[in-house]
Parts: structure tokens; C-alpha cells; sequence
């Protein structure tokens, strides 16, 4: 019979996950989370980007060292282009770091995330190099969403 610190020590022995869900805003990447939280055979956390934008001063959406949105025609159809500060950069390395710092002590992670480049995933891919970490990318047609509703 296993004693709860053997048992303790055994969960901690198993490598940890990460899933990251990677997508633009409304794909799905919360849904998705969820519905793995509920399905897997181990207890992944679920982490979320919006709440790390959530922490930042609302006067940083419109600012250059925050984030901003530019509305944008590439052939005949609209799009946006996102702009990120220093502010709004080092946020978002505070949660790659936070996240490494959470699987650290054993926990499994499910991440949304919106990457803008490969720097980023190169990031995770350091500072996650001790997990078993997955990068899946997110993708809907606009007609359909959240977004082509609107």
C-alpha cells in the first residue's frame, strides 16, 4: 500500500504537460482548453492569455509601449495588424515565465495563447525544455465566427 508521500512522489515524477493553443481571438482556444480539461486522465491547469492583458493598465490598449490594433485592406479584405510595446512584451514574457515556473513543480498546463512569432514559440521551447509541451495552431474560417458575425 502506498503511503500519500509515495504517492506524492509519484505524481511528481511524471513529466509534466503543456499544451499550447495557439490562435487569433475567437478561434476557440478557451472551448478547447476546456473540453481537453475535461476529457484527459490528468489535471491540466488552464492558463489564459487575457488574463495576463488583464493586468495591464487599460491605458495601455491604444498605446504604442502597450498594444494596438491597426485596421487594415490587404486585397479587398479587412484585416488587422497588431502592434506590441515594450509594456505590452514584457507582459507577455512574464507569462511564458510563469508558466515554466508553474510546471516546474509538477503542473500541467493548457496555455491560449496568440503568438506573433517564431521568437515566441523559441521561447517556450527553451523555457518549457523539461516538459512534454505541445504547440497546436488554431485555425476557423472567418465566415462563421465570432469575428465574421460581428
Amino acid at each position: 500500500m502506498l503511503i500519500s508521500s509515495q504517492l506524492w512522489e509519484l505524481k511528481m515524477s511524471q513529466k509534466p504537460q503543456v499544451i499550447i493553443l495557439n490562435g487569433v481571438g475567437s478561434v476557440g482556444k478557451t472551448s478547447t482548453a476546456q473540453a481537453l480539461q475535461e476529457i484527459a486522465d490528468r489535471n491540466f491547469l488552464h492558463v489564459s492569455m487575457d488574463v495576463f492583458l488583464g493586468m495591464m493598465p487599460k491605458r495601455m490598449f491604444g498605446h504604442p509601449d502597450g498594444l494596438m490594433l491597426e485596421a487594415v485592406t490587404n486585397q479587398n479584405m479587412p484585416s488587422v495588424i497588431i502592434h506590441s510595446g515594450v509594456v505590452m512584451a514584457r507582459v507577455t514574457q512574464g507569462m511564458r515565465h510563469a508558466v515554466a515556473a508553474m510546471t516546474s513543480v509538477g503542473n500541467s498546463i493548457i496555455l491560449d495563447d496568440v503568438m506573433m512569432s517564431h521568437a515566441e514559440a523559441d521561447d517556450y521551447r527553451t523555457l518549457l525544455s523539461h516538459v512534454d509541451l505541445r504547440i497546436v495552431g488554431l485555425h476557423a474560417p472567418l465566415q462563421g465566427s465570432k469575428i465574421g458575425s460581428a
